[in-house]
Parts: C-alpha cells; structure tokens; sequence
C-alpha cells in the first residue's frame, strides 16, 4: 500500500509537469485558449475585441471593471439582454451570447468549441447531466443558469409528525401514521406526462441517455424498474389512477403532503411565509439508493465561432463563472455540488443551486436518420399514460407495459424515417 501511495503521487505529479509544459506551448494563434498557471487565468490576444451579453447590469459592471483591472490593454463591449430567443440567436448578434440549452443545440455547428482546457478550468463546476449531448464533442457551452420542477419537503410538518423521512420506503412504512394527520401520502397524478416522467427515472433511466438519438433506452433494465416502481406504487396508495386528483402543489401547501414536487417557487414563498413552515428543496425522496429526476430548462454562454479570440472569450467565461460573478445572477446559477462553499450565495440559493443537481437537462439529440426531428419528441408526442395507468393500476406487468412502450416507440421512430428496426432491441 506504501508503494501504491509513492507511485500514485509520482504519478500526479508527472500528470501536473506535462500540463504546465503543454499550457507553456500553447500559442495564441485565436483559435486556442492558453491558460497562464501563474496568474490562474487565460491569456488575451492582442488587439482582442469582444461583444459580450450578460443578464443584468450589476454583472456587466463587474465584469467591466474586472476585465479592466485584470486586462487594461483590451477593452469588452458589454451588453444587458436577457436570454436570445430562438430568432434572435439565428442572427449571432454578439461575440458571446445567452441561449436556451435548446435552442443553442440547433446552431451548435456555428459555436466556438473553447477545448479541452477551457473545459478542465471552467466546464468542472458544471454536473453532467446538465449538459446533455451539448459539450459531448467539445466545449460548446458554459451551462450558467437553471429552472424547472423541483423536489420539496415541508421539514416544518415532518418533524411535528415525528418522522423521518429519507427513502420511499420511509414514507410506505409510515402510511398509516401519517393518514392520521393528513390525507395525502405521495402527491401523483396521470393528468400530465411531462410531469410524471420524474417517476419513471426511479430506476436509473433518463431519456436519451446514451445520447443517441435513435435509443430512446426504452427497452433498458433500468426503465423496466421505473415501470416496476410504478406498478408498486398502487400497493402503497391504494388509489385507482383514475382518482388520483392533480394536487401535487395545492395538497403540499395546504399541509396535506409532506414531500412533493413544484414549479412555481414563488407561490411556495409565500405559503412557506404565511404558515411559518420551513421548505426543503432537494432530492427526491430515495428508491434503491437511486433518486427521481425531473427534467431541468438550462441556459448559458455560447461563443460565436470564428471570432478570433477563443483565449480572451475563455477569459471572459472563467470571470462570469467565478463564484464573485454568480453571486450577481438574477437566476438561479448551476453548479457542482461538490463546489458549491466556494459560492457567495445565502444559504436558501445555495439549497437550489444543490437540488439541481439532481435534475437532468432536457434531451437535445436529433435522430440520426432524420436529423430534423428531436428525439424527445417521442416523450411529448406519444400519450403513455393508458400503458403507465394499466402498469399502475395492475392490469398489466412493468415487463409488459415495457413491451408496450417499446412498441410504440419503434412506430414512432419508422414514422419519422427509422428503417431497420429490431422488433427485440431498440
């Protein structure tokens, strides 16, 4: 174990030796981002321009006079707009810009892919499953900001109940307790696929996973669990599908839930304030050791290919994404979890920029053999839910309602030009 130790450390140093002897090489041709490990920042061309966007004007002055301290020979054109609609990215009005993860997928061809080393200094605070197929095949954007569905507890009533609460589990074996108090056990409904698609993740399963747009992972072990954890729930509920009411806000609020899932955290403020109630926002409760995800909307910076700077865009997004930067978002930022004490944010942002974590970017691959086509339109355009309530309800088994949907899924996938298909795989 003592050698492994030595070998192990002589192994990260010679690592760290050849990355400052290739970063002490790189030139600045504009196409290359150089990183000055000295001073810990990238290196700016000279007679560098750059047009840049930023959400609000408390963040453009920062980056204003950090730029101008740091890099006094070069001088930023910096400009307040929110986030481009997808007309307005089509005409790449700046250097650098705001997009909708979404929609920057379709002009990802006329993005700068900043490299490898841009990555490794600003793409590591940014979790994976929020960057979906974007920077798969290089680094195309700088995911920032977040919204969208998020796990909640209401800390204040499980307490009063004397619960804990941590797994799925926790919450079936305690059904009758809590009953006693309130009504609802687990807020769900049939009403809306986009919602319930958090619930078939509780296997592991997220859409398009593989990002391949054509393996939709229907046909995977792990959505079969997901389906079985939705076949498990109507032991627990005791509820035809057909009853379960769309109450997943108005039962948390009313303190009829303990746990839920919403979107309109504004509204939550509110009753959280009038109640007096402490909210959780979080992971969802557990299930095997695995969590559900909901999808995320991200948005962030992407850079106009061919502009000539890629070193000085590189140092532009390092100082966006600095911890000092963030803390002046209007939105609320994405970052790693694992990084998340080096923010200078108050404690109830840091609890959301952490419950993030643990969503997942919608899909933005293509099919491969019809590229127009977005293969998650497959989860919008196709009703599930008569096989999801069949699986729910006991009429048919999670291998069964499987089948189903595989089945489904390969009309769809013919219907928007997929020839060969196998009637056993995906």
């Amino acid at each position: 174990m003592k050698y492994l130790k030595w070998i192990l450390a002589l192994a990260l140093a010679i690592g760290a030796g050849v990355f400052l002897y290739v970063s002490s090489l790189c030139s600045l041709d504009g196409v290359s981002a150089c990183y000055d490990q000295e001073l810990t920042q990238f290196k700016v061309e000279e007679n560098a321009h750059l047009r840049v966007q930023v959400e609000n004007e408390v963040l453009a002055e920062y980056l204003r006079e950090t730029w101008a301290e740091l890099h006094p020979e070069s001088t930023l054109e910096v400009i307040v707009q929110k986030e481009l609609s997808l007309d307005e990215l089509k005409d790449m009005p700046s250097d650098i810009m705001i997009a909708d993860q979404r929609d920057a997928a379709f002009f990802i061809n006329e993005f700068q892919d900043l490299g490898s080393l841009a990555y490794s200094k600003i793409g590591s605070t940014i979790p994976v499953e929020l960057q979906d197929a974007m920077n798969l095949k290089g680094f195309f954007m700088v995911q920032n900001t977040v919204s969208g569905p998020l796990f909640v507890r209401n800390e204040t009533l499980i307490n009063e109940l004397g619960l804990t609460l941590n797994t799925f589990d926790d919450l079936f074996t305690q059904k009758e307790k809590i009953k006693e108090s309130i009504s609802t056990v687990l807020p769900i409904s049939f009403l809306d696929q986009e919602a319930f698609y958090p619930f078939l993740t509780a296997g592991g399963w997220a859409l398009n996973s593989s990002h391949v747009g054509e393996k939709g992972g229907f046909d995977s072990e792990e959505f079969l669990n997901g389906l079985k954890f939705v076949a498990s729930l109507k032991d627990h509920l005791g509820i035809d599908a057909v009853d379960l009411e769309w109450n997943y806000e108005s039962s948390f609020f009313e303190r009829n839930a303990l746990v839920s899932i919403i979107n309109d955290r504004s509204l939550a403020s509110q009753y959280e304030a009038v109640s007096g109630d402490e909210y959780v926002y979080g992971p969802s409760l557990s299930i095997n050791e695995k969590v559900l995800a909901p999808f995320a909307n991200v948005s962030g910076y992407v850079v106009k290919a061919d502009t000539g700077f890629t070193s000085s865009a590189s140092e532009v997004l390092r100082i966006l994404r600095s911890p000092e930067a963030i803390s002046l978002l209007d939105s609320v930022p994405i970052y790693h979890i694992n990084h998340i004490d080096d923010l200078d944010l108050d404690e109830d942002t840091k609890m959301l920029v952490s419950a993030y974590n643990y969503s997942v970017a919608y899909p933005i691959v293509a099919l491969e053999s019809n590229p127009s086509v977005l293969a998650r339109n497959f989860y919008r355009d196709v009703d599930l839910m008569p096989v999801l309530i069949s699986v729910y309800d006991g009429d048919i088994t999670g291998e069964e309602g499987q089948k189903f949907i595989v089945s489904l899924y390969h009309e769809w996938l013919t219907l928007n030009g997929v020839e060969g298909l196998n009637d056993d795989m995906e």
